[in-house]
């Protein structure tokens, strides 16, 4: 899946920091309150909004799930080797992985690993049966696995921090 292009060296003055920061705080309140909250005028808070998505600093909106509260309290990251492929070997394996339900995050390196993969399960049976579909996608495209168990979160992080590096 590839990200949006983005320019670099976007800059964002003090409105356009509190307008984020209220979006992250609470992405589905209304226009009406960000302008409230911020002192911007409501019409200006809608511009802004608009031009932070069309600028791409804006990704998505989304909903985050508990995993444990949905039983899927088991986690691992999986580090794969591969061979030198063609783009489109590649982009078949990470689409293939991507449709996989208990696979939240892909990650592609330069390095020792070229992929880092999590996945999320109910137990460590049904994170076995993961990987083994995983490792069954091109089979003759990856030449080493390391499995790695999750067992804390020191942070888990959505971004909203780079708003003050900017």
């Amino acid at each position: 899946m590839k990200k949006p292009e983005v320019s670099n060296n976007q800059t964002l003055d003090q409105k356009d920091k509190q307008i984020l920061r209220e979006l992250h705080t609470d992405p589905r309140q209304s226009v009406a309150d960000i302008s409230r909250k911020t002192g911007i005028r409501r019409d200006t808070v809608m511009y802004r909004i608009k031009r932070l998505e069309e600028r791409n600093l804006i990704h998505s909106y989304h909903l985050i799930l508990n995993p444990d509260a949905l039983g899927l309290s088991h986690f691992i990251g999986v580090l794969i080797k591969t061979i030198p492929a063609t783009s489109s070997l590649t982009e078949s394996f990470e689409h293939q992985v991507a449709q996989l339900p208990n696979v939240t995050h892909i990650m592609k390196f330069m390095g020792r690993y070229n992929y880092m993969i999590l996945i999320a399960a109910g137990s460590v049976q049904e994170s076995n049966t993961v990987l083994d579909t995983i490792k069954a996608i091109h089979h003759d495209f990856i030449t080493d696995v390391e499995v790695m168990n999750l067992v804390d979160e020191p942070k888990i992080d959505d971004f909203s921090a780079l708003v003050d590096l900017l």
